[in-house]
């Protein structure tokens, strides 16, 4: 989607170098705002807001900017 950004971040929520194997974070306009329950946002958002997947994945290149 459009204005939307993707990071891979490994289990302490540090931002993992291409290539590198970890969990799928999401930031932007179209994605899930959160959860009528604050204790739930807890868990499916990182402290900055960047929305957890719960997928696994890699970036093979890093983007650049249009």
């Amino acid at each position: 989607m459009a204005g939307t950004m993707v990071r891979i971040i490994d289990e302490e929520g540090n931002v993992r170098d291409p290539g590198q194997e970890g969990e799928i974070a999401l930031r932007g306009p179209e994605q899930f705002m959160g959860y009528s329950d604050p204790q739930r946002n807890d868990e499916a958002f990182t402290p900055d807001g960047w929305f957890l997947s719960g997928d696994i994945g890699v970036v093979d290149r890093m983007a650049s900017s249009p």
